[in-house]
């Protein structure tokens, strides 16, 4: 019968473990292959925080442009009333325009006027540069940038998107950054050399992710399963091998949508949940060709005696 069990506790590796102890967490999530060194994997109910650990062996090299900075995350010091003259001044700069919405006025951040070393809010040891358009800092420093963002309770209504690159790369000069690395966040694509990665992350929980390597999207996918199924199990769960991964996301090309009260079943020694494909919450990057049709559900199943993962339509 249907369990909604407590959660157990965080489980290093897994999704959804920023969420109160026992608060029913949904599964939400839309995996598909763009290229032969392109893999997406989307997730909602997630927030940058519980990815970052996934993602920090890959950005440990690289460095990122943040063409999206989520406004609680820099100096508060040089807000100001949003107007036309404002906005022509800082991008005459080449600065970063970022505005932000407050009571129903729009708030412009005077980037022009800030001094080196000066842009985010007390408290983040980041090292940020700002160049044409974007913020550029190290990988690392993109992974504490997030968990800070993260761990404050983000505004829904931010956002954080950026790229992830291995220097050097061809570019247009400007410190090895690719050229095209605005046009790839905009479409959400890797189509520029030296490109790993780019990401996309909203204050409501919303998570994009797009790698240069298969792993990191195995890596997501068990990240998710072994997340959803130890918060509806309520006890740690070991994680699904690479066949069970592979197996979930070649079928979760238009999204797989689980509900814990109404899709989870425990069997004492076991337990199994059943998910419901075309329901995704980006309905536009739906990979139509790919997965179940949207009438079938998929089964997956856990014993926890054996550690035995599998996954079936």
């Amino acid at each position: 019968m249907p369990v909604t069990a407590p959660a157990p506790l965080p489980i290093p590796g897994a999704l959804y473990q920023g969420h109160a102890p026992g608060e029913p967490v949904p599964l939400d999530v839309m995996a598909f292959e763009a290229g032969p060194r392109e893999f997406h994997f989307y997730v909602a109910g997630a927030n940058f925080g519980d990815v970052a650990q996934l993602i920090a062996p890959e950005l440990a090299g690289a460095r990122a442009l943040i063409f999206r900075m989520p406004p609680s995350l820099l100096n508060p010091n040089y807000w100001e009333p949003h107007t036309k003259a404002g906005e022509d001044a800082a991008r005459a700069r080449g600065r970063v325009v970022v505005t932000r919405e407050e009571a129903g006025a729009t708030w412009l951040w005077r980037s022009d006027s800030i001094a080196p070393g000066r842009n985010l809010r007390d408290g983040i040891d980041v090292q940020v540069e700002r160049v044409d358009g974007a913020f550029k800092v190290a990988g690392p420093d993109l992974v504490k940038l997030g968990t800070a963002w993260a761990a404050a309770g983000a505004d829904a209504q931010e956002r954080f998107e950026w790229m992830a690159y291995r220097p050097p790369v061809s570019g247009n000069g400007s410190g090895g950054e690719p050229a095209e690395a605005q046009e790839d966040v905009a479409a959400f694509r890797l189509m520029s050399p030296g490109a790993a990665m780019i990401g996309a992350a909203t204050g409501d929980r919303n998570v994009r992710l797009a790698f240069a390597s298969r792993s990191f999207h195995r890596g997501c996918a068990r990240a998710a399963l072994r997340g959803y199924m130890s918060r509806c199990a309520g006890r740690v769960v070991s994680p699904p091998n690479d066949k069970v991964c592979d197996d979930f996301l070649g079928l979760a090309g238009r999204g797989l949508t689980s509900r814990p009260g109404r899709d989870f079943v425990s069997k004492g020694t076991a337990f199994e949940f059943t998910a419901r494909p075309g329901q995704s919450p980006w309905p536009a990057a739906a990979t139509r060709d790919a997965g179940p049709d949207d009438e079938e559900v998929i089964i997956v199943y856990y014993d926890r005696v054996a550690g035995i993962w599998a996954v079936a339509s």
